[in-house]
C-alpha cells in the first residue's frame, strides 16, 4: 500500500523513543501509522538520512598533485524490530 501524496500525511506521528537498557548513542523512533493494516496489506516507508562527519580523508595528509580520497564511517543499513524484505542505499 504505497499512497501518493503529501508524506506528512501519511504517517500518524514520529517520535524519538528512549528504551530502557539501549545505548544512548542510537537514536530510534517510533512511527505511528494513521490506520492500522489488514491481513496482506503493507506499507513501504521511505527514510531519507542526511549524515554528518561521516566521512574521513584517507589518507589524512597528501601532496597537492594526490587524489583524495575518504572513507565512509556509518552503517549502511536500518535496524528493525521487523521484517526488512529489501533494502537499498545510495550515498551521495
Amino acid at each position: 500500500m504505497k499512497e501518493k501524496g503529501d508524506p506528512k500525511l501519511l504517517l500518524g506521528s514520529v517520535k524519538i523513543v528512549h528504551p530502557e537498557g539501549m545505548p544512548p548513542a542510537l537514536t530510534l523512533y517510533s512511527v505511528t501509522l494513521p490506520k492500522g493494516l489488514g491481513k496482506k496489506e503493507r506499507f513501504t516507508l521511505d527514510i531519507l538520512a542526511v549524515l554528518t562527519h561521516s566521512l574521513q580523508p584517507f589518507p589524512e595528509e597528501i601532496t597537492q598533485a594526490d587524489a583524495q580520497l575518504v572513507m565512509f564511517q556509518d552503517g549502511a543499513y536500518y535496524q528493525s524490530p521487523y521484517e526488512t524484505k529489501s533494502s537499498h542505499s545510495v550515498l551521495y
